[in-house]
């Protein structure tokens, strides 16, 4: 399943014009997370991992945000 979500976005972003990112390096420099301290707790990787989601979600939000103001169903 995953596999076939990354091609779909990628089919998505070359339609849009763009290449899809291919390279680890390329992610990285494209992500907005961070990664957690490696001396956590697990009291403490869950709250990085609830704060990850939130943010997640609120990047989601503004993207959907930004596809409907673009009338950009497709994405």
């Amino acid at each position: 399943d995953l596999a076939e979500a990354i091609d779909e976005m990628a089919e998505r972003i070359r339609i849009l014009g763009q290449k899809a990112p291919a390279t680890l390096e390329q992610f990285l420099e494209m992500s907005s997370l961070q990664e957690p301290s490696p001396d956590l707790d697990g009291n403490g990787m869950l709250l990085a991992l609830l704060n990850d989601h939130e943010h997640l979600a609120s990047q989601l939000r503004e993207r959907i945000h930004q596809a409907e103001k673009l009338q950009d169903d497709g994405t």
